[in-house]
């Protein structure tokens, strides 16, 4: 009896080393393909050292690791490809896929109270809905084709089931390749989580404005390929498909630059609901929900969606990037837009502005930024000009930071005039020359 027992423990064993093991070359480890995760040959033998393995031929004793190198399979190295075979040859290399498809069986059948929860945390909001429907539909229907945009999705209220929408989807993409992150992770030049990720969500986003959040998300939405650094593995260069979904409770969870096409942002009004409510969905969701949303999602029409576009550009979005502007420049939107100083008049120079921020703000703005914003509002660049005063002559590179349609077809003396005195120009055409010309109103 005990031989017996012995026997099939033994067989156990060696099924096991021969199927659940991949030996990668380029890592010099085995990858277990039910943790997901490499094992040094060392804690393989460890893990497996009461065994009494034999390879066919020699009546020795053989380790685990040479007992999973004989009848194991190997390869050069791990990929992560959609729809691609478990192994498959690249330019001459042999890869071991670490893509598996859902085991979740889709079922057609009733979604109402997904779709409903979705329309309650976007606020009704037709287009965000169908957005962010679209978004998830893409990926489960094209994995191997990564989205360029992500999805910011933020409530002032907590508790209120936004990161349901993520947690629901993750089930239905697969936990294999669903991966909920923290915000430190992805800043961490450590990012093995996304060598197998389809589809990734941060909950309760929060960084500083100045952090390089906005570089490194754009990285990730936007390159195919992205260097993978593990711990204690070489640092290797794979394809990655990851799609993302962020949630915070911060308005300003993060940084939106102004010429930002990446990423789509929602501020949900929704206030929480009772406990029987969330009850309820996750109810449905266990009980067929899940398979039901994933055949929703694989037949849903999306031929008219395109996965390269810019985020739709939305009023939450503006007030982002607003918000996100540095502290100088939302002072000197607001006094553009009161007419305040240095804009009490239409022209104006650098080195004014750079000046007036230092003793408003207390701190020292460049040339360069200075210039970058007043093109970023739009004001026309005049060149220089030159600026009579009593004893000499300036040359200042001058701007118009209000109608710069009309400062571009004015003389640069009338500029001038204006820049120095506050003399506004105002064409009168002149029949005889067939042209126009400006007569100089001096202020009061």
């Amino acid at each position: 009896m005990g031989k017996t027992k012995d026997a099939t423990e033994t067989a156990s064993v060696q099924s096991k080393l021969k199927s659940r093991y991949v030996f990668v070359i380029r890592s010099g480890a085995f990858w277990d393909k039910s943790m997901r995760t490499f094992v040094e040959p060392r804690a393989l033998d460890l893990a497996f050292s009461r065994q009494k393995l034999k390879v066919r031929g020699d009546d020795n004793l053989v380790s685990a690791t040479t007992y999973a190198r004989h009848y194991g399979t190997d390869a050069d190295d791990i990929s992560f490809v959609p729809g691609e075979d478990e192994f498959f040859d690249e330019r001459g290399v042999r890869y071991f896929n670490l893509w598996r498809p859902t085991m979740l069986r889709a079922v057609e059948d009733d979604v109402t109270p997904f779709l409903e929860h979705v329309r309650y945390i976007l606020d009704g909001d037709e287009d965000a809905i169908r957005y962010v429907l679209d978004f998830m539909a893409h990926v489960v229907q094209h994995p191997s084709k990564k989205m360029r945009s992500a999805v910011l999705i933020t409530s002032q209220k907590h508790g209120v089931g936004k990161s349901t929408i993520a947690e629901m989807f993750a089930r239905v993409v697969g936990s294999d390749h669903a991966k909920a992150i923290e915000t430190r992770q992805l800043l961490s030049p450590f990012n093995g989580w996304l060598k197998d990720s389809l589809f990734v969500w941060v909950n309760e986003l929060k960084v500083p404005k100045q952090s390089e959040i906005t570089g490194v998300l754009k990285e990730l939405i936007t390159t195919d390929e992205i260097q993978i650094n593990e711990k204690h593995q070489p640092v290797r260069k794979i394809r990655q498909f990851a799609n993302f979904m962020l949630f915070s409770n911060h308005e300003d969870a993060m940084p939106v630059e102004q010429s930002d096409r990446r990423v789509f942002v929602h501020h949900s009004k929704a206030l929480p609901r009772d406990r029987a409510y969330y009850t309820e969905l996750w109810h449905w969701f266990d009980h067929g929900g899940a398979g039901a949303l994933l055949f929703f999602l694989r037949h849903r029409d999306i031929r008219a969606f395109d996965r390269n576009a810019p985020a739709p550009m939305t009023s939450d979005k503006a007030l982002s990037q607003q918000a996100s502007r540095p502290a100088w420049q939302q002072h000197l939107d607001e006094a553009l837009a009161a007419g305040a100083d240095p804009f009490a008049r239409d022209i104006v120079s650098v080195p004014d502005i750079a000046d007036h921020v230092k003793g408003a703000l207390g701190f020292t703005v460049s040339p360069h930024k200075v210039g970058q914003w007043l093109r970023e509002i739009g004001a026309a660049d005049l060149g220089v000009i030159r600026i009579k005063s009593t004893g000499s002559n300036q040359t200042p590179k001058l701007w118009a930071a209000r109608q710069p349609e009309f400062w571009r077809g004015v003389p640069p003396g009338d500029v001038a005039q204006h820049f120095t005195k506050g003399a506004r120009p105002v064409p009168v055409p002149v029949t005889q020359a067939g042209r126009r010309v400006a007569t100089l109103l001096l202020p009061p």
